[in-house]
């Protein structure tokens, strides 16, 4: 870290990525009931580091501006739809985000053949 220019160790970035995954899996308003064959696709920016210790804070919500949110959860057939999410993870207690611009398409009907508990 010092050879870097950095104070101290930080967390690395895919650590960090694999905390808001497992965040967002793991978040029973999502529909994922666990089963991260069920994330189908996540994206993000890192804005600044995190250091090992901290409390990462995944904050989550849906996407408001592509349609009603109960068309996002069933179709006409009554199958689920693949759900557009929105995060940031935020480093506690500094109240720093460490990521931003994050989304994550869920799809609770796909079955990925594993059984991907976290």
């Amino acid at each position: 870290a010092r050879g870097l220019g950095l104070e101290r160790p930080i967390l690395h970035g895919l650590c960090t990525l694999g905390f808001a995954a497992r965040a967002i899996v793991s978040d029973g308003r999502v529909g994922c009931m666990g089963n991260a064959g069920h994330l189908r696709s996540l994206s993000a920016r890192f804005v600044s580091p995190a250091y090992p210790n901290e409390i990462l804070e995944t904050l989550l919500w849906e996407s408001t501006n592509e349609a009603k949110t109960e068309d996002l959860r069933s179709s006409q057939s009554g199958q689920p739809q693949t759900r557009h999410l929105h995060f940031r993870v935020v480093a506690q207690p500094r109240g720093v985000v460490v990521v931003d611009c994050g989304e994550a398409f869920i799809h609770p009907g796909a079955h990925c053949g594993l059984d991907a508990r976290l």
